[in-house]
């Protein structure tokens, strides 16, 4: 594991390094699209526009969209965990990679359709809701790592990129290995992930989709013995090095696989506003290409084409040339004098000489400025008239112009003998010129014309962008007003989903602990695969919201290696069958009221179900939200309850139990000043769970169960105080239902920019955390559930840990020291009977953004 976050660290080291050079940013090219040239070895990469920490996107699968969030705060430090979740209502084993107690229990949301059971082992698994998708300007990662205990460690790499405005797509992987502090508690675990989305460019069509992979793969020991116990809890100093302690067994292991693959597509059959949007769209983007246009032409007129990094089109001119400023068009005929050094005679003469020397030696920079002073005259219609118009003069002006043109002829006779008699004179003077003058004049006109051709260059590319702006000039005016009252969308839309998981369990030789088996060598398997069809029709408008019906065709197949014929009893192999549902989701907003509802009921097939959800909330901008919610669930229990195959003989089964029926209702307050509080009431009829025995059992009683749970943090300068507590009671069902009645988290921290020039921000304190004494149930790892239990409490003690964290630029580093106060409250932190919390330990991580 070591090697293999070495080899990706380096590779994305790399790929950060070469990412990071500097584009130049110009307006030529081309104009409207993302370019990149190489020059020399070099990339140059255009943009068409910056970016901001809103346009990196994350949706959700019921299309919710966040951004990712790249600063420090407490939150991030509660989620620096091999989960990437708050697991402030669960308390893990002492090995990150194993399973979690229950603090706390969640009865909303729930599944329609049964799971294939093993929940201890389900933590890590990323149902369809953790699948997350993205839409990202450009390329985006990011990198988890965390030390574990005993040559372990996690890393979370993740990676996505648009290929287009359109496409998405994203690819991640995680994985842990973590040898544990006591023995045979190794973890290994693989999470692969990838998804894209796409849609076309009118929003018409909707394409997404991801295929999800894992193993998870534990080691079990089955907690200490009795006697490692009393070592344990005396602090016996033999026994510091928890590997010495023994456990029940140390040839067990078990392994929970699968895959998964979902795709959704959706598209627009009707929408009364499309047409007019995409309207409004074209006119934007004219709006759009013609400012750049005009930007791009008053760039031409008042500055350089070329940016002062590079400059190609001078390549090959003299240094004087490349750093002298060219001179206004109207100028040029003046600058285009020959050098007084390499004529010297020629400066002697008198005005007339002069320029009649100028008109024989320069002849090719007049012609060049002939055309450019014709360059820069208007050619629209309204000058053309205006010099038609002119050159109708009446006699008077045209007796006047032959007077002057006679007088023009004679004065040009006149100059013509002039330059007779003093050309001789100026081919002998210039024959002696040596050739050093020559290689000078000839230079000094090459560079005159060379500016020339650039100044020409210039005024075709002013002419082509004015055409072209004349061409796609669009304003505002030209939008379209949408009604959105009168707002109507119709889509039709389908999901596939197909899942398979293996659960297997293993041990070398039997075990007491498990009973009598079959066989001397243990080896367990159950399948499960399913597959969830849907087909929806979607419609959106203002008076009804958005409303679908859908269409749910559920397959399902659970199975053994064969039949068991055992005691008079015949267990089957499977339980395989399909369901039909139908069902309708429903969400709109009226003002600051948001109310959703979703309905789903089977009615026809070898599974029965049904389910209501429903609530109203009251959102006042950021200042506070509430919301009452309620949900009426019926389903069928877990597979594993109602058909399992074992080597062990007391762990096969199969049982007819009726539905479960969850009852929940509750009500929510957010306030950015003022906190959160959540209540909840459940009642729950056929409650399902394992007995002291591990045999699966249905209460006869209505489970009544309150949760109440509070958050607030209070703050002064840079030091924060921040307190979630959890109350719970079981009114009704105590028997076969146990929680802690009070969980409680404190942390107190200090928050600041530290050393010249706030290079890092830093936050460091202390988290105390706390639950009350309760019998928890007790881990069963043949099984990967928890079972009921009524010898042992744990809790009733204080979990204390300092951390030290800090962020860079968009590296986040965490400092945690886990459990400091274990030596001095005593040796009775448990996180399951026979299981104790981890010791003392010290975590080191990081989080880490690349691209953004």
């Amino acid at each position: 594991m070591k090697q293999l976050f070495f080899i990706v660290l380096v590779t994305l080291l790399i790929f950060d390094a070469s990412a990071q050079r500097t584009g130049l940013n110009t307006v030529e090219g081309q104009l409207f699209q993302n370019d990149t040239t190489s020059f020399r070895g070099e990339t140059e990469i255009k943009y068409d526009g910056k970016t901001s920490y809103k346009d990196y996107k994350i949706i959700s699968i019921h299309n919710d969209t966040t951004v990712i969030d790249t600063t420090l705060t407490l939150q991030k430090d509660f989620k620096f965990n091999y989960l990437r979740k708050d697991n402030f209502e669960l308390l893990p084993f002492h090995n990150q990679g194993q399973t979690f107690s229950r603090l706390g229990y969640d009865f909303e949301n729930n599944s329609l359709f049964p799971l294939i059971g093993a929940n201890a082992k389900l933590f890590n698994y990323n149902t369809l809701e953790d699948i997350y998708y993205y839409e990202v300007p450009t390329p985006t990662s990011e990198i988890m790592y965390r030390t574990g205990l005993e040559q372990g460690q996690v890393l979370d790499a993740f990676l996505t990129m648009n290929t287009s405005r359109q496409f998405n797509f994203s690819i991640a992987y995680k994985g842990l290995r973590s040898l544990g502090k006591y023995r045979n508690s190794l973890a290994s675990h693989g999470n692969f992930r990838t998804s894209f989305n796409y849609h076309s460019k009118r929003n018409t069509y909707f394409l997404r989709g991801h295929f999800s992979s894992f193993d998870f793969l534990n080691n079990e020991n089955g907690g200490l013995t009795d006697q490692s116990i009393a070592f344990f809890e005396n602090n016996d100093p033999n026994y510091i090095e928890r590997a010495r302690l023994d456990v029940n067994y140390t040839d067990a292991e078990n392994m929970l696989e699968g895959k998964r693959y979902y795709i959704e597509q959706q598209l627009t059959l009707l929408s009364k506003n499309n047409k007019l949007e995409q309207q409004n769209a074209i006119v934007l983007s004219n709006i759009k290409k013609y400012n750049t246009v005009l930007k791009q032409i008053d760039y031409l007129k008042n500055g350089d084409t070329q940016s002062p990094k590079k400059q190609p089109n001078k390549r090959g001119l003299p240094k004087d040339v490349k750093s002298r400023k060219k001179p206004p068009l109207k100028d040029q005929k003046n600058n285009s004098k020959i050098d007084s050094k390499s004529t010297p005679e020629l400066v002697k003469t008198d005005s007339i000489v002069k320029k009649s020397t100028d008109i024989n030696q320069k002849n090719s920079v007049v012609k060049n400025d002939s055309v450019a002073a014709k360059d820069l005259q208007k050619t629209d219609s309204i000058s053309m008239k205006q010099i038609k118009s002119d050159i109708k003069l009446d006699s008077i002006v045209t007796k006047e112009l032959k007077k002057v043109d006679s007088l023009t002829t004679k004065t040009i006779s006149t100059i013509t003998s002039v330059i007779k008699k003093n050309d001789s004179v100026s081919q002998e003077k210039n024959q002696n010129l040596d050739s050093i003058s020559v290689k000078q004049v000839t230079t000094k006109n090459d560079s005159l014309i060379q500016l020339d051709s650039l100044a020409l260059e210039k005024l075709k590319m002013i002419d082509s962008l004015t055409i072209l702006a004349a061409q796609i000039k669009t304003d505002s005016s030209q939008l379209v007003t949408i009604d959105k009252k009168s707002y109507f969308e119709l889509n039709l839309g389908h999901s596939l989903m197909y899942e398979t998981k293996h659960y297997r369990f293993k041990q070398d030789a039997i075990n007491d602990i498990f009973g009598d088996a079959f066989e001397s060598t243990i080896s367990d398997h159950a399948s499960y695969q399913k597959l969830d069809n849907q087909l929806y029709l979607q419609l959106n408008s203002n008076y009804t919201g958005d409303l679908k019906v859908k269409f749910n065709y559920f397959d399902y197949n659970y199975h053994f290696n064969s039949i068991l014929f055992y005691d008079d009893q015949t267990i089957s192999d499977k339980l395989k069958g399909n369901a039909i549902a139908v069902g309708a989701e429903w969400k709109t907003q009226f003002g600051n009221v948001h109310l959703n509802a979703d309905a789903s009921s089977i009615i026809t097939g070898d599974l029965t179900g049904s389910a209501l959800k429903a609530s109203a909330m009251y959102k006042k901008d950021s200042t506070y939200s509430v919301r009452g919610f309620a949900e009426f669930t019926s389903k069928t229990p877990d597979f594993n309850t109602l058909l399992y195959q074992s080597d062990y003989l007391a762990y096969n089964w199969q049982n007819d139990f009726s539905n479960e029926e969850i009852s929940t209702a509750g009500l929510e307050f957010k306030s950015a000043k003022w906190g959160s509080i959540k209540a909840s009431y459940h009642l729950i009829d056929n409650f399902t769970y394992f007995d002291e025995t591990s045999k699966p059992i249905q209460a006869t009683e209505t489970l009544n169960y309150i949760k109440v749970k509070a958050h607030k943090a209070i703050s002064y300068k840079k030091f924060t105080l921040d307190n979630t507590v959890m109350y719970q009671q079981v009114s009704k069902g105590e028997a076969f239902f146990r929680v802690p009645e009070i969980v409680t988290r404190n942390s107190f921290y200090f928050s600041s920019y530290v050393f010249k020039g706030k290079p890092m921000y830093l936050q460091t304190g202390v988290i105390a955390k706390y639950f009350t004494s309760f019998q928890a149930n007790a881990y069963n790892p043949l099984l990967s559930e928890f079972v009921l239990q009524n010898t042992t409490e744990i809790g009733n003690f204080p979990v204390i840990d300092f951390f030290a964290n800090a962020q860079i630029r968009r590296t986040r580093i965490f400092l945690k020291v886990e459990n400091l106060n274990a030596s001095f409250t005593g040796r009775t932190y448990y996180a399951a009977p026979n299981y104790p919390y981890r010791d003392l330990t010290v975590r080191f991580g990081v989080v880490w953004n690349w691209f953004i």
